[in-house]
């Protein structure tokens, strides 16, 4: 918690630039610097593209600090993040994530504030709810600001967490999705949309099209493969089978993600070579969380050699 709201005193001006869609999001947020005893002065944008045409047109007078939405129209704010820290003008730029957040455990949020701290964001922020508590939350981190000024300079502070932050690091996760249902192709294509990460999605409806992709492909093959167990042609039990005695095929993870509920199914899959096993939720959120839980440890799975299993449930 930061110090009482009569007892911070600061004199320079603090620029801070605000991302966000949400137009009742961004009128609070104003208020809320207005309740700080910092000055400061705000400059919003709406979506992902007016932020980088905004700071590649003002690379030599940056704000201060970016807050920064990853739910944006036209470019995602993890799409921003990622292009801040690849261009040379702007990687020092400090950002804050200052998001609705998508998970409710402690777990997850962690493993989503790491995602976002090794891309190079100098903190997170999930909205509070309240606008008592968003003024403290903001006074916070402009307090940090003040405090560390290395935040201004570039040097980022990281948290490390060993492999699973090198998977996450690549610029774009391919994924390659096998389930020949066409809603719930598209309730997975739209999760993966507020997931935090750069993703590309290819979808096969078959068995027989998934191992004919993959051996065409076997040389430049998809990070992850999401595949359902029952569909036509060729299921995805007989598929990890084949894809686990190929010796060209055989270090792709595999996240199977299907209704099927049987213990036994579960362990028999686990036994062929399935890293995660995911029962297909219904609910969209649920779906984030078991998606955005699932990357990071498949992902981990590349530098384990095979040894993670774990079980996800709606």
């Amino acid at each position: 918690m930061p110090e009482p709201l009569n007892t911070i005193k600061h004199n320079t001006t603090i620029n801070i630039l605000l991302a966000d869609d949400d137009r009742d999001d961004r009128e609070l947020f104003g208020k809320a610097l207005k309740e700080i005893p910092i000055p400061t002065s705000l400059k919003t944008v709406n979506h992902g593209e007016e932020l980088m045409d905004y700071l590649l047109a003002n690379s030599n007078d940056l704000p201060d600090v970016l807050f920064l939405d990853l739910s944006m129209p036209r470019k995602t704010g993890f799409e921003c993040l990622v292009e801040i820290k690849e261009n040379k003008k702007l990687k020092g730029f400090p950002v804050i994530v200052y998001t609705t957040s998508f998970s409710r455990g402690i777990d997850l949020e962690m493993q989503l504030s790491n995602i976002l701290s090794n891309q190079g964001a100098q903190g997170y922020i999930r909205k509070p709810d309240g606008f008592k508590p968003l003024i403290e939350v903001i006074h916070k981190e402009l307090i940090r600001i003040i405090e560390k000024p290395d935040l201004t300079t570039g040097k980022k502070n990281r948290i490390k967490t060993g492999p699973i932050n090198a998977a996450v690091s690549l610029k774009q996760m391919n994924i390659l999705l096998a389930d020949d249902d066409i809603d719930d192709i598209s309730f997975f294509k739209k999760a993966l949309e507020v997931v935090p990460l750069v993703t590309h999605l290819k979808t096969v409806s078959d068995g027989e099209e998934l191992m004919k992709y993959l051996l065409e492909n076997s040389e430049n093959l998809p990070h992850l493969l999401f595949l359902d167990i029952n569909m036509p042609k060729k299921n995805g039990h007989e598929c990890l089978i084949e894809i686990k005695k190929n010796e060209k095929l055989k270090d792709l993870p595999v996240v199977m993600y299907s209704t099927a509920k049987e213990p036994d199914t579960i362990s028999t899959l686990f036994k062929v070579g399935a890293v995660i096993y995911i029962h297909k939720p219904s609910d969209f959120t649920e779906l984030v969380q078991v998606i955005l839980h699932a990357l990071p440890i498949a992902s981990e799975n590349i530098f384990s050699n095979g040894k993670l299993k774990c079980t996800f449930n709606s």
